[in-house]
């Protein structure tokens, strides 16, 4: 009614990758320390091909603090083994993951998101400069063809591209950083809170774009403390409690009750 039309929420099953998948992304034994304190304890699990795969946890159970030590921007001491394709990977930059073939959407947008005074389009093309029509010269009239593009197809609300990312609302704002994010084409989305703070229309959407990216063989993982969200999204849940492992659910185990239960202290 606020929005004014119908929004119904895409259907798992009619995007479902397809069932033969091939091993992406394998964490084992994952533990991260602060000082003397394991803040994530021995955490293992493994992502196919073409799979969503959710996190559960309370705030605080260690939910991003696994995704940034994936992409590199732990800060904290690491034991345990993350390989990606196969391969034992150590990232200490998001640059090295990214180069890589992994892409993170964090927390909180405005701090780690994207740059605030700069425009849409240089938003956009800032992980992908090196992939650019024409690269290592910026050919002014391609880059903004390209960068248009995945502005409609994001369905980035804005007036023009020379705008300011800080004028668009949350919804588009998030948009923006999960389209220039799949502008590189990555191999591995990591999304921490996608459609926080975001309206019901934008969070549609987003869910849209993220079953989409499976569907095409991407492998997501996707850190949410909405558990309504993490049941349509994911083929699988892993759950934490005060960055335990708690289990790993698969779908047709979703319940709201079981998920809260198993992430209560």
């Amino acid at each position: 009614m606020m929005i004014g039309k119908d929004f119904a929420p895409p259907e798992r099953s009619k995007t479902e990758a397809p069932r033969e998948r091939t091993l992406a992304v394998d964490v084992h034994g994952l533990t991260l320390w602060r000082a003397t304190r394991a803040i994530v304890s021995d955490v293992s699990f493994s992502v196919q091909q073409g799979e969503v795969f959710g996190i559960s946890g309370l705030l605080g159970a260690g939910k991003t603090e696994i995704l940034e030590a994936i992409f590199g921007m732990s800060r904290y001491r690491r034991e345990g083994e993350i390989r990606v394709a196969g391969h034992v990977r150590v990232f200490d930059s998001p640059e090295r993951a990214a180069a890589a073939g992994l892409a993170s959407v964090t927390e909180d947008r405005k701090k780690d998101g994207f740059v605030l005074n700069q425009s849409l389009e240089a938003n956009l093309l800032l992980p992908s400069l090196s992939r650019a029509p024409g690269f290592p010269f910026y050919k002014h009239k391609r880059m903004h063809a390209w960068a248009a593009t995945q502005a409609r197809t994001s369905n980035v609300k804005h007036r023009s591209l020379a705008q300011d990312a800080s004028t668009l609302s949350g919804g588009n704002q998030q948009k923006l950083i999960i389209g220039k994010w799949l502008m590189t084409r990555p191999r591995v989305l990591l999304l921490d809170e996608p459609t926080h703070g975001v309206d019901i229309a934008a969070k549609v959407e987003i869910y849209r774009q993220i079953l989409a990216a499976a569907c095409e063989g991407m492998k997501v993982i996707v850190a949410s403390s909405e558990i309504d969200e993490l049941m349509l999204l994911s083929d699988r849940i892993l759950v934490i409690c005060e960055g335990r492992t708690r289990g790993v659910l698969n779908r047709e185990q979703f319940s709201g009750e079981l998920l809260i239960g198993m992430a209560s202290p």
